[in-house]
């Protein structure tokens, strides 16, 4: 089997392509279990690109009193995922 090799401008191309990058993040923690410090839950990705998150990122840049809002008005839901439902395709 032979691989063709990419030209040298298509892969620059491509490195210089930093659309899939967050511009920001919010991360989120819990307590550890002992109390002594704090563990990383998860992080959300947020892009200048998209209108919605654009509006967030500004919001959370105007200081430690717009991170506190978003804690305050932050809501979360929890689902669990059914893994005994069976999974199949339509075809």
């Amino acid at each position: 089997m032979a691989f063709a090799n990419r030209n040298n401008s298509a892969a620059a191309a491509d490195r210089a392509d930093q659309s899939w990058k967050n511009d920001a993040w919010v991360n989120l923690y819990v307590p550890s279990a002992d109390g002594t410090g704090r563990k990383k839950l998860g992080a959300i990705g947020l892009k200048l690109s998209r209108g919605f998150d654009a509006a967030v990122i500004n919001r959370l840049n105007q200081g430690p009193e717009a991170v506190q809002a978003l804690l305050q008005n932050l809501e979360i839901e929890y689902v669990l995922v059914d893994e005994t439902k069976e999974v199949s395709v339509g075809f």
